[in-house]
């Protein structure tokens, strides 16, 4: 099962999860970029065991890479985000559903060597999608 997460907000393009193929991300990107007035910007998320992604971009387009201090973001915004998804029902059903779809999306994906699922920090991905621990899924 593959899961295509993202939020397009006014030419704006935010990634959760990648395609297989780095033609089919730079199609997507394309889309955004074929916005209004043929701008748009694209925002993707990588793990540092991913970065070779970037580099597969860079063979196709130039692009921009910038850092973000992932620590002093969390530190601002996790426990609200944990009490959210847990406090509702619905929320932590489709977010139990997000992290199993994207495990298996994890472990499908063409270009293992970078995407190496027993490099995966369960337990700092599960608090990607809202939980304080992995829950128990079956994949």
């Amino acid at each position: 099962m593959f899961v295509y997460l993202s939020v397009s907000l006014q030419n704006r393009l935010l990634n959760l999860e990648l395609p297989n193929l780095v033609q089919e991300y730079i199609h997507r990107v394309g889309r955004t970029a074929r916005g209004a007035n043929g701008q748009g910007t694209a925002l993707l998320f990588l793990r540092p065991e991913e970065i070779g992604f970037v580099r597969c971009l860079q063979r196709f387009t130039s692009i921009t890479t910038i850092g973000i201090d992932w620590n002093q973001l969390r530190q601002d915004i996790e426990e609200n985000y944990f009490d959210l998804v847990n406090s509702n029902y619905h929320f932590k059903h489709a977010a139990k559903e997000a992290y199993t779809a994207y495990l298996r999306a994890y472990r499908s994906h063409q270009l293992k060597k970078i995407f190496d699922e027993t490099t995966l920090n369960l337990e700092a991905v599960a608090k990607t999608f809202g939980f304080r621990r992995p829950p128990y899924v079956t994949i």
